[in-house]
């Protein structure tokens, strides 16, 4: 039986719906709400065939008030658990939010100093504790953006900015960040272009950036010294002005487990490996990547066996552009410097070490600096 049976009243119980129900079935029962006192009363009505003859049929009444008050009960008191673990775990990823927000405000002004102290100084070991110093801080912003990265994602107030960007000046960025962490290893990195790759992709470069360094590093991650990691990038031109990318990162590393590829994607997920040092991460790349290249409109996957490696195919459609009418980063780069050169700027911080560090490097590039708290 069913409560949309229960609805329907007594219209459920004439001859010709039961023998309808009993057709093809040996007993058919539904549930219905009666008022015979003050107080409202649940039955089950039953009807079977009374012998194999099926010439009769016997019908049970059965009082199922108190189960079905205690169900009633229980459901309440499950929606009010589920609404309390929803706000707590709100006001966690809140609190999580905020203090990540406080964290990174003074780790920025840590490795701005970090950095000032390593161009200031002439000692060879000095340089060396400020690089330290910048690596390890480095690593800690990129757990505090990868925590504030899915709040956002959560809350619905990830953006994607796309431009125009050079497509070759794209995979060359992440080149620079992905070697030297592969010749660490002395692992074998390659990248390999299929196809008429466009010159100017319209793409949010940062968040581009992000998924494919995550991949990419996570492969240099799980693969042994003497493996090797592909990056292929296939480029197929639909019309003049849009192209579908499909990007192969494979690696020769341990692998995964068909049950942790189940749950790869979601926030917080890790798999045990005797490969990965103490710093494995917050288990939150993957799901922001998998976001993003959602938001873009794209697809990402993922294959993997254990002792041979795997491989993530991400395919993306992309307007895009042959000409060279769009100007490139490095020319917007210039043509700001020659811009701010010598002009005044007010820069207002409630936060001393990031009014030094701040106002340090425009100075740098020749800008007359005035603060304010």
């Amino acid at each position: 039986g069913s409560d949309e049976l229960a609805e329907s009243g007594f219209d459920n119980c004439c001859l010709s719906n039961v023998l309808f129900e009993l057709s093809d079935r040996e007993e058919f029962a539904y549930p219905f709400n009666v008022n015979e006192t003050t107080r409202k009363e649940r039955k089950l009505f039953t009807y079977l065939w009374f012998d194999k003859t099926k010439t009769k049929i016997l019908l049970l009444v059965t009082d199922i008030t108190d189960v079905y008050q205690q169900e009633i009960k229980r459901s309440e008191e499950l929606a009010k658990a589920l609404d309390a673990a929803v706000l707590a775990n709100k006001s966690k990823t809140d609190f999580l939010s905020r203090m990540s927000h406080e964290i990174r405000t003074p780790m920025n002004a840590i490795l701005g100093m970090s950095r000032l102290g390593e161009e200031a100084t002439q000692d060879d070991s000095v340089v060396e504790y400020f690089k330290d110093i910048n690596a390890s801080g480095n690593y800690l912003l990129g757990l505090i953006n990868d925590i504030l990265d899915m709040s956002r994602i959560e809350q619905g107030k990830m953006d994607i900015v796309n431009k125009y960007e050079e497509a070759e000046e794209i995979i060359r960025s992440v080149e620079v960040v992905i070697r030297p962490l592969a010749e660490a290893k002395n692992i074998n990195f390659s990248i390999n272009r299929v196809g008429q790759m466009p010159q100017w992709v319209h793409l949010d470069k940062l968040r581009a950036q992000q998924v494919y360094i995550n991949i990419l590093n996570n492969a240099v991650k799980f693969t042994e010294s003497g493996g090797s990691v592909v990056w292929d990038i296939n480029c197929e031109m639909i019309d003049e002005n849009k192209a579908k990318f499909i990007m192969n990162i494979s690696d020769t590393g341990c692998g995964m487990s068909e049950s942790f590829l189940e749950r790869i994607f979601e926030p917080f997920a890790q798999e045990q490996n005797s490969l990965v040092n103490a710093r494995q991460g917050t288990g939150l790349g993957l799901a922001i990547a998998k976001s993003i290249v959602e938001k873009m409109g794209g697809t990402i996957s993922v294959v993997s066996k254990i002792g041979i490696g795997t491989t993530f195919t991400i395919e993306l459609i992309r307007d895009c552009k042959q000409v060279n009418s769009v100007v490139s980063a490095s020319q917007e780069t210039e043509d700001l410097k020659t811009i701010l050169a010598g002009k005044k700027v007010l820069l207002c911080e409630d936060h001393p070490l990031n009014t030094l560090v701040a106002t340090k490097l425009l100075e740098k590039v020749g800008i007359t600096v005035i603060t304010a708290e």
